[in-house]
């Protein structure tokens, strides 16, 4: 569940720049959850292109829309790739939801995200270390 937290606080707070790209506001707290097929078009062309953004996005939209996991870490590990902290550490929390036994993965990925400067999991990792 601690897990699911994290995943959720980084979701939520990677979707708000580009909820405003595309004029998107609503008041329920899913503010830029959900996408239309062209903006899932677009965005994975953007992603597919370096966008991390865009692929955090998507990696997002697919998760709490859709609940589509494969397609969200799909996303979340290009996201990762392209440098985005929270989606290395939203990427590595799903590789330890999955399999627990795969915990140097995802200690690789936190580490990537702490080196990056989130704080999150700097906090993470140092409890998976201990």
């Amino acid at each position: 569940m601690k897990y699911f937290a994290y995943a959720l606080l980084a979701v939520v707070s990677l979707g708000t720049c580009h909820a405003q790209q595309y004029g998107q506001h609503d008041t329920t707290g899913s503010e830029g959850v959900i996408l239309s097929d062209l903006q899932v078009k677009d965005y994975s062309q953007q992603a597919l292109q370096g966008d991390s953004a865009a692929a955090s996005k998507l990696g997002q939209f697919f998760l709490m829309a859709r609940g589509d996991r494969s397609h969200a870490e799909y996303w979340y590990l290009i996201a990762a790739e392209n440098g985005s902290a929270g989606a290395q550490r939203s990427y590595a929390t799903m590789i330890l939801q999955d399999d627990k036994n795969n915990k140097s993965r995802a200690i690789f990925w936190l580490k990537r995200a702490s080196g990056n400067g989130d704080a999150l999991a700097t906090a993470e990792l140092e409890r998976l270390q201990r």
